[in-house]
């Protein structure tokens, strides 16, 4: 057990020895772990080192307002809550509980939070990442930084502002019989709320985007906000394939991305990647799913 899991599980338990039992791996660096104490679960965190202070006043702010678990301790460095037993989103919450997802998200949006932290920008990981890359002939280089440039200048302005989640994957949803949660607040802050719908809109096919939009302003949406949500969504993508090359440790100074294109026609590739049906394992697999993110991006740009 690494010292500062040890000395806040001490101070919490007053001493008393538990048992440490790990819930999640394999897409996350973070040390998060379910125990039992005095009859209740829970679940301790360790904060990711760059983004302690970020982190841990979003999670105070999201508990506060019963979007988030409680909290029963925190050092600055780890925080322990409560455990909430239910179920992750499932594909099908996707298709028939799309006006939940996008009302849970909308009440985080309009919490009110005085000098709340501005949320990360998808851009600095984005140009870190992905325009040192060198690619295949199909891929353009050129084209991916005039086509990421282009984006960039598009989302120049914030479109509506409110209290992001700014990671509300499928994982980070806790559904039970009676609330849905949102776990994770390591990236949240004031922001554009496009972000966190361009996440929503991942998981369906670019023809149903429209229903995110229904879903979230219940009404039906223009032309400038259908835009936004589609730039927001491939910015997403650039983002995906960032995380995933990160994961690879892929190193761009002496690897090349070979990329080829693909058959069919571009909502097929599109429809293929948004659904989520890939198991994420290996180097391999990682460096595979960056490839068809940004293959998936400069389809719909040329589309």
């Amino acid at each position: 057990m690494n010292p500062q899991i040890e000395q806040a599980i001490h101070a919490f338990t007053q001493g008393e020895a538990i048992t440490l039992t790990s819930i999640i791996g394999g897409t996350t660096d973070n040390v998060i772990v379910q125990f039992s104490w005095q009859d209740t679960s829970y679940v301790l965190r360790q904060l990711s080192s760059s983004r302690k202070r970020h982190d841990l006043l979003c999670s105070r702010v999201a508990a506060k307002q019963h979007i988030a678990p409680a909290i029963h301790y925190d050092d600055g460095c780890v925080l322990i809550i409560d455990f909430v037993k239910g179920d992750k989103l499932s594909l099908q919450d996707y298709d028939q509980r799309l006006d939940t997802i996008c009302q849970t998200l909308k009440t985080c949006h309009e919490v009110e939070v005085a000098n709340a932290p501005q949320a990360p920008s998808v851009f600095a990981r984005i140009e870190q990442d992905i325009l040192a890359i060198q690619f295949s002939d199909w891929l353009d280089v050129f084209e991916i930084q005039g086509a990421y440039e282009d984006l960039k200048q598009q989302l120049q302005q914030p479109f509506a502002t409110g209290f992001i989640h700014n990671d509300p994957h499928r994982g980070n949803f806790i559904k039970t019989s009676d609330k849905w949660w949102l776990i994770d607040w390591e990236f949240a802050g004031v922001g554009d709320v496009y972000y966190d719908l361009a996440e929503v809109a991942v998981y369906l096919p670019l023809e149903r985007h429209h229903e995110v939009l229904l879903a979230y302003w219940q009404r039906e949406p223009t032309e400038a906000e259908q835009q936004m949500l589609f730039h927001h969504w491939l910015a997403r993508l650039l983002m995906f394939a960032a995380w995933a090359l990160g994961k690879a440790k892929f190193n761009p100074a002496s690897e090349k991305l070979a990329i080829t294109e693909a058959d069919g026609d571009v909502l097929s590739l599109i429809e293929g990647l948004v659904l989520g049906q890939c198991c994420l394992g290996t180097r391999e697999d990682f460096i595979a799913f960056a490839c068809e993110c940004l293959k998936a991006f400069i389809m719909a740009k040329r589309f």
